[in-house]
């Protein structure tokens, strides 16, 4: 069991760029380091990691931990790790570029003779920083080296496609993203799950040689970098301070905070709580292999094939099963632009429709205005008719919406208030779409959610 908590992103300091941004769950923290932070590049190159496999300039200098100088990659080695960088911009978004200077690099990938026997491996992380008076950042410039030993290992690390020298070369990938060994610190893991089975910085093999990243390893890295990269809408010091949480095989609380999260139980009996802003929960597989039921604001959803078990959501509002959207904020912004769709236009949303008109409202935009947009579409025009009079206009309302013939009283009420300018067709249209009436008629298709196509 355990919690994780997701912070709003602020103006960076020093020490929010070179101390681990703990998340307060074991697993993640047990592999945080107080950097490289990559998160906080000053001045920003984008979505961008440079890297090189060039030892003609750039190298480091002062390294104890290697006799001589560098040697260069093999050609096998730089194609090797070229798809390594593609799998682990997978992973994290980052986008990883290439050049031949190396003095304009920030990481650098070269063979050495490492002076410690034990080691088949090797990264080594600087910063340079300055700050203004307030502590806040001026500039920060990270740069990693990463060494394979080619001498004592020499044999192992020449081929890095699978094997264990492919093994070595995401450890140390791992150490050059911000991840430690999960023996060393204040905070470790236990030694059931220190094991590289659990994560690939452990130096207690289970299994393997891997290809790719352990389970610890990957919610790691989603808690840094949020699957978008630098920059981006997730992870540590990201645009909006929405965050990526990502439990354990075993019965997880994960908590989000204001922002847009994304939370992702994995196996067990977890309980997510999404708190404020537009909160998405991830499952592995399809939704026929789910059940969903919606109660009181709270979600259950179950997984009815595999070991997910069931888990309890809570101001979640969105929901992802292996690719596929549903939004379950139903009375939120999922429902209305679902019922102001269906009052509109007199039928059920089509899939990219809605998920604009969804993005629209999650956005900002009211849902009168969305009603004015619809009421000016060809779509409304056709069914309502052009030039059409606030008598004709009130009474296709009654007829599209609520399927029924007015009743006086409330058309003659409509009726007054356009005649006496005291609102307006898309206030009522708006209104019409969130009475109780039209939400009775609605529920049965939406109650435990619907599918969307994301916009953007």
């Amino acid at each position: 069991m355990g919690q994780i908590n997701s912070f709003p992103s602020t103006m960076a300091t020093v020490n929010e760029a070179t101390k681990a941004p703990l998340t307060g769950y074991n697993h993640i923290d047990a592999l945080l380091d107080n950097g490289p932070g990559w998160n906080y590049v000053m001045p920003s190159a984008g979505n961008v990691i440079s890297y090189t496999f060039s030892t003609a300039s750039g190298m480091q200098t002062g390294n104890n931990s290697l006799r001589g100088a560098p040697s260069a990659f093999s050609f096998a080695q730089q194609a090797a790790t070229r798809d390594t960088l593609a799998y682990v911009s997978q992973v994290t978004g980052i986008r990883f570029q290439e050049t031949g200077v190396g003095s304009d690099a920030q990481v650098h990938f070269s063979n050495a003779d490492l002076t410690e026997p034990q080691y088949s491996g090797l990264c080594s992380w600087n910063v340079e920083y300055s700050y203004m008076p307030d502590n806040q950042l001026a500039d920060f410039k990270p740069g990693a080296y990463i060494y394979l030993d080619n001498v004592q290992w020499g044999s192992q690390n020449a081929s890095l496609n699978g094997g264990p020298g492919g093994e070595t070369l995401l450890h140390e990938i791992g150490h050059m993203l911000g991840l430690k060994h999960p023996f060393e610190g204040a905070i470790q893991l236990p030694s059931d799950t220190d094991s590289t089975a659990y994560t690939l910085m452990s130096y207690t093999d289970a299994g393997g040689p891997y290809t790719t990243y352990s389970p610890y390893d990957l919610a790691a890295l989603n808690w840094l970098y949020g699957g978008d990269g630098l920059g981006g809408a997730l992870g540590i010091n990201s645009v909006r301070g929405g965050r990526y949480l990502t439990g354990t095989a075993g019965n997880d609380t994960l908590t989000a905070g204001g922002a847009n999260d994304r939370l992702e139980g994995g196996g067990g009996n977890d309980v997510l709580n999404g708190g404020a802003g537009i909160d998405s929960a991830y499952f592995a597989g399809g939704r026929a292999g789910h059940s969903v039921a919606v109660a009181n604001g709270v979600v259950t959803v179950t997984d009815l094939q595999g070991s997910g078990g069931s888990d309890t959501l809570s101001g979640v509002e969105r929901l992802n099963f292996g690719g596929a959207s549903y939004a379950v904020d139903i009375a939120g912004n999922g429902g209305k632009a679902y019922r102001i769709y269906q009052a509109a236009f007199d039928r059920a949303p089509d899939s990219v429709g809605l998920g604009f008109w969804l993005k629209a409202l999650d956005d900002g935009v009211t849902l009168r205005q969305v009603a004015n947009d619809f009421i000016g579409s060809p779509e409304f025009g056709k069914l309502y008719g052009t030039n059409v009079s606030n008598f004709d206009f009130i009474t296709r309302l009654y007829s599209n919406i609520l399927h029924r013939t007015p009743d006086q009283s409330g058309f003659n009420f409509w009726l007054d208030a356009l005649n006496g300018n005291v609102t307006t067709r898309d206030a009522i249209l708006a209104d019409f779409s969130e009475s109780p009436e039209n939400q009775a008629q609605v529920i049965g298709a939406i109650q435990n959610g619907f599918e969307y196509t994301p916009y953007g």
